[in-house]
C-alpha cells in the first residue's frame, strides 16, 4: 500500500464512496464544500492509500498545535466494496507510520453506534474508558512510543 496527501484527483472516486448510505450516514454529503476544505486546510492533513493503483482509503486528521498537544484522527474511510478486508488497519498503521518519531499522543472519536470502527480501534491498540461524551461519541487514545533502542511496534491486521 503507498500513502499520500489526498489530491482533487483523488475525489471523483472518494465521492462516488458516498452513494453507500453506510459510509453517507457516517461521513455526510462528499462534494465541491468538502473537497475545498480539505485541499486548502493547514491545521490538517488528508490522506489517500491506495492498493495497486486503486484509492481503497482516505485518512483525515488534525495536527497538534498550542490548544492540543496531540493529534486528532477524524475520519477513516474505506471502499465500500473492500470493508473487512483489513484495509482499515493497514490504513491506519500506515499514517501513524509518517508520525511515528513525534511522541505526543492520538485521538479519535467514534460514534457508539459504530461497531466496527470500535473493533478496528481495539484491535489496532487504541484504548478507552468507555465515556461517551454529549455527541454519543466514544474517545480512543493511543501513545506512540518511541526510543534510541525501540520503536513501537504496531499491530499487524
Amino acid at each position: 500500500m503507498k500513502i499520500q496527501l489526498f489530491h482533487q484527483d483523488h475525489f471523483k472516486e472518494f465521492k462516488s464512496w458516498s452513494c453507500d448510505a453506510e459510509f453517507h450516514r457516517r461521513l455526510g454529503p462528499i462534494n465541491d464544500e468538502w473537497l475545498n476544505f480539505v485541499i486548502n486546510e493547514k491545521s490538517g492533513r488528508q490522506y489517500s492509500v491506495f492498493d495497486d493503483g486503486k484509492l481503497v482509503a482516505v485518512v483525515g486528521i488534525v495536527l497538534p498545535d498550542d490548544m492540543h498537544n496531540f493529534y486528532v484522527l477524524t475520519d477513516l474511510s474505506v471502499s465500500p466494496l473492500l470493508k473487512s478486508k483489513g484495509i482499515g488497519s493497514s490504513a491506519l498503521k500506515k499514517v501513524l507510520e509518517i508520525y511515528q518519531n513525534d511522541n505526543k499522543p492520538w485521538n479519535t472519536y467514534v460514534e457508539i453506534d459504530n461497531e466496527a470502527a470500535i473493533r478496528l480501534f481495539k484491535k489496532n491498540g487504541w484504548t478507552t474508558n468507555g465515556e461517551i461524551d454529549e455527541n454519543s461519541m466514544i474517545c480512543f487514545n493511543l501513545c506512540l512510543k518511541t526510543s534510541s533502542d525501540t520503536v513501537y511496534k504496531f499491530k499487524n491486521p
